[in-house]
């Protein structure tokens, strides 16, 4: 039938209609309707619903990744140390954590979510592979990255307001790509730097809250690195914190359980810590780890089950009369998706099957 005209002839009050169909299936191109996405669009759903101040972390996670990586025994990070400063003209970020490949730079690195080749490494923070370019897209317009390894060495530098405007341009250009060469191990690191700023972040970088503030959440979220020794100093103040303590005597004991969860893909190691400590009601309730980042500090809600119920049996709200209570929950996997936090690592996914039988 194809190639044919076909002629339709009825009767109406009128007379003889004829109405001629053609065969346009043979005349027609295929046509396809586009479902490009916007920069737009990809870089206000990236930069939007996180704050200035979890970008930035985000940042520091990659450098955490970079010391966890180069050196596996955590007793040993006194080497390793990551240097934040900001003001009202631009951002950087340095370290001396081992560096990023620059095989890695150019296949992954500056890509927008990790690609499903690339396997999850053991027990790094990085989830979905858009920390740096988050962090990045939110603060400014102009940024510049390089990173040296024992072997290889790249550089960065790119006018974004040019590279946002072209919708067909998704890829950096390199200023330097060297591999296959010695440098001195103490030169391997990564350097960020972001400038021409937005007015608000540039206005935030002035505020000396905001200052207070990040170097409060940085204290807490890397509290187990910091305690490895981890060097970590914004605008020259290094961060410090506590250690945690429980109590034990003769009578009271503090208690201990480890799970395993397999299923599909790497297994999920939880280890769960509960005791008593000083009686101090701000500091009660449940800490929660993930690969060694602090979720939750001192939780008191229904997401650690406080006022909460199992079954028949009622959890109380927390109260005074537990101000002694200290709970320490790690969650350790190699596979970062599996673990119970949310894509900005600042809280718990309630839905997590894993955590929920936790």
């Amino acid at each position: 039938m194809l190639g044919k005209n076909w002629t339709i002839e009825s009767i109406c009050p009128k007379g003889l209609i004829s109405l001629t169909l053609h065969d346009e299936a043979r005349t027609m191109p295929s046509q396809k309707a586009s479902a490009f996405p916007t920069k737009s669009l990809i870089l206000d759903a990236l930069t939007t619903d996180i704050d200035l101040s979890d970008a930035i972390l985000d940042l520091l996670d990659n450098s955490v990744d970079g010391a966890r990586r180069t050196e596996k025994d955590p007793s040993k990070w006194g080497q390793f140390a990551i240097t934040i400063s900001f003001n009202k003209n631009k951002f950087e970020i340095n370290d001396n954590c081992g560096g990023m490949d620059a095989d890695v730079a150019q296949e992954y690195a500056f890509r927008f979510g990790r690609p499903s080749k690339r396997l999850p490494e053991h027990g790094l923070l990085g989830i979905y592979g858009v920390g740096m370019k988050r962090a990045i897209f939110k603060m400014g317009d102009h940024f510049t990255v390089s990173s040296k390894t024992k072997n290889s060495y790249f550089k960065i530098s790119e006018d974004l307001k040019i590279w946002r405007d072209d919708e067909n341009l998704w890829e950096f250009d390199f200023d330097k790509f060297e591999t296959g060469k010695t440098f001195p191990p103490k030169d391997a690191g990564t350097d960020i730097e972001v400038k021409a700023l937005f007015d608000g972040i540039s206005q935030d970088f002035q505020n000396p809250e905001f200052q207070s503030e990040l170097i409060k959440k940085a204290a807490k979220t890397h509290r187990a690195a910091l305690q490895n020794g981890l060097r970590i100093t914004v605008n020259t103040i290094p961060l410090q914190t506590a250690g945690f303590t429980i109590l034990k005597s003769d009578e009271i004991l503090p208690a201990f359980e480890k799970y395993e969860f397999n299923g599909s893909g790497s297994p999920v190691n939880v280890l769960l810590y509960a005791g008593i400590s000083k009686s101090q009601p701000k500091d009660a309730g449940w800490y929660v780890f993930c690969n060694g980042r602090m979720v939750l500090e001192a939780d008191q809600t229904t997401r650690t089950v406080w006022g909460g119920t199992i079954g028949d049996v009622s959890i109380p709200k927390i109260h005074n009369q537990f101000a002694r209570f200290r709970g320490f929950a790690f969650f350790e996997c190699d596979d970062q998706k599996r673990l119970p936090w949310t894509s900005t690592k600042s809280n718990i996914d309630l839905s997590s099957d894993i955590y929920r039988k936790v």
